[in-house]
């Protein structure tokens, strides 16, 4: 057993040099997964072969799977106390490698749906912010313990925020004051459009960073891969 992974929260992240130029201007938020500003205790980052945009989002590629479980069997191995992902749609995995592993496994904010049901009750709506409505499917749902969707509503980036189409651009870069400024308005939306909100849940690990917009223009309570990622932090590490 290793004693620098023993008891380590394990990010797994996609490949290097496999990651577009706006989706490396996002990393650099605070609040993004693959920050390590982001956490307020130490994260092991590991790249995983062949995951990209493509291998996860838009094509879930079973050689990536395979490199997963392989990485995880390691980790769990060593003793690290958890597993998370630094992107949601890794939610179509969740049960495949949870049962290789003996150490907690979390794919994707999906995972707090259920939660969140629970709280708020039935009648209440969940906001699911992801960012590509069209690969996001009932299985991602279904693998992490959300079969109802009677009460959740869907929100893709790609179709409210003009600026996040450049998300898979090598050549282009983001601008942020503009996105920020489209997701302002996107939050406004959100709340003129529904009667009976309960909460807002961020499938998208690049959305951390705005969760704050997205609180302030709603009033909603906010959950994302940050909630997650320290709900199981506070699993592993526990403070007397």
């Amino acid at each position: 057993m290793d004693e620098k992974i023993k008891n380590s929260l394990v990010v797994f992240a996609w490949e290097e040099g496999k990651v577009s130029l706006p989706l490396r201007q996002l990393e650099e938020l605070p609040g993004n997964s693959t920050n390590p500003k982001s956490y307020d205790y130490p994260v092991i980052f590991q790249r995983i072969e062949g995951a990209t945009w493509e291998t996860v989002v838009e094509n879930p590629d079973p050689r990536v799977l395979k490199n997963m479980i392989r990485e995880a069997k390691y980790y769990s191995d060593q003793g690290a106390g958890a597993i998370l992902t630094s992107c949601g749609f890794n939610a179509i995995y969740q049960k495949k490698i949870a049962q290789e592993i003996d150490i907690p496994f979390y794919s994707s904010s999906l995972l707090q749906i259920s939660f969140i049901q629970a709280v708020f009750g039935e009648e209440r709506e969940i906001i699911v912010i992801t960012a590509n409505k069209d690969s996001l499917s009932k299985e991602h749902f279904a693998e992490t313990g959300t079969k109802d969707l009677s009460n959740v509503t869907i929100y893709g980036m790609m179709e409210e925020c003009q600026e996040w189409q450049n998300i898979n651009s090598f050549e282009r870069k983001m601008d942020l004051d503009k996105l920020r400024e489209e997701i302002v308005h996107f939050s406004r939306r959100i709340s003129k459009r529904h009667v009976k909100p309960g909460a807002i849940l961020l499938e998208c690990t690049d959305l951390p960073p705005f969760a704050k917009i997205f609180k302030e223009e709603t009033g909603l309570p906010v959950f994302d891969y940050m909630t997650l990622a320290n709900y199981a932090q506070s699993t592993i590490n526990i403070k007397k």
